[in-house]
């Protein structure tokens, strides 16, 4: 295990981190160093790149501290105060420690007055990333009912491919919707 662990940010989910770096209270300086050497140790990718088994923020994640199954919890931005069973946040040590570990990853972390403890990855069960790299990917199904009454089942191939945004774009400051109001 490495004091100073690998991790894998979602574009997204770094910048999320460099904001909570700049309003951080230093008052938690065991939670500062923690993102400091997140942030320090991350390698970004944009989220369609993001491997389906690394902790993203709204993954669902089972996870062991110092070997004793912690649960499944889903991980999240919000403040750690009065949370639902089954949530954690990143602002809290053991959320943050999570965030950008892969399956079968472990790292240490302090709680002020209390010690440290191991935390290891053991599986995401959920991540909205893979989730709707998933859905993107899936064909779409339609029926069609032939002249002699017979239904088929078709399937709609192009669907596989990934969606492109749309590049409609009249100007910063153009608020006329143009010809195509008519």
């Amino acid at each position: 295990m490495s004091d100073k662990p690998h991790c894998l940010l979602t574009s997204k989910d770094f910048a999320i981190l460099e904001t909570m770096r700049e309003r951080m209270d230093t008052g938690d300086a065991a939670l500062a160093a923690l993102l400091r050497r997140k942030l320090e140790s991350a390698r970004v990718v944009f989220r369609d790149e993001i491997p389906a088994g690394v902790v993203t923020l709204n993954s669902r994640v089972a996870y062991s501290i110092d070997g004793q199954p912690a649960g499944t919890h889903l991980l999240v931005q919000g403040g750690s105060e009065d949370l639902p069973e089954g949530v954690i946040s990143i602002s809290t040590a053991r959320g943050l420690g999570l965030l950008g570990l892969s399956e079968g990853q472990s790292i240490a972390v302090e709680h002020p007055g209390k010690g440290g403890e191991t935390l290891l990855v053991e599986q995401v069960t959920f991540q909205p990333e893979a989730d709707l790299h998933r859905r993107e990917c899936m064909p779409t199904m339609g029926s069609v009912v032939s002249g002699a009454g017979a239904t088929a089942q078709v399937v709609s191939l192009h669907a596989f491919r990934r969606a492109q945004p749309q590049a409609a774009f009249d100007g910063p400051e153009d608020d006329d919707p143009g010809p195509q109001a008519a």
